[in-house]
């Protein structure tokens, strides 16, 4: 299961990379998600039937703020213990910050 979020992990920061900018949008984070119709999906990922299978990323932005929306294949508890962790490498380069799963791929300026 560690091993499978991790690749996941993985799989959003190697994404990260590849992705345009979001979505320029005014987002509420208010558990409405009707203020992300117009924001297109920047990712999707297999059903590949993990209690943490993630499903689609959206990104969007304002003047400051990066919003990050994941779905999910199936209803995740976030109280579990399995977390789902995401990690920023704000400058691109894997020799600064914190080296995600010790690989040498990412430095994670910050991690939530």
């Amino acid at each position: 299961m560690k091993t499978k979020i991790a690749l996941l992990t993985l799989a959003i920061l190697f994404a990260g990379t590849r992705l345009q900018a979001g979505t320029f949008a005014n987002i509420t984070i208010d558990g409405d998600f009707s203020d992300w119709a117009s924001v297109p999906v920047a990712l999707t990922d297999a059903n590949e039937s993990f209690s943490k299978d993630l499903n689609q990323i959206f990104l969007a932005n304002d003047a400051t703020n990066l919003y990050i929306r994941i779905t999910f294949n199936q209803a995740t508890n976030p109280n579990d213990g399995g977390g789902l962790y995401l990690a920023f490498d704000n400058d691109s380069n894997a020799a600064t910050g914190y080296d995600v799963y010790g690989l040498g791929l990412v430095g994670s300026e910050a991690a939530y």
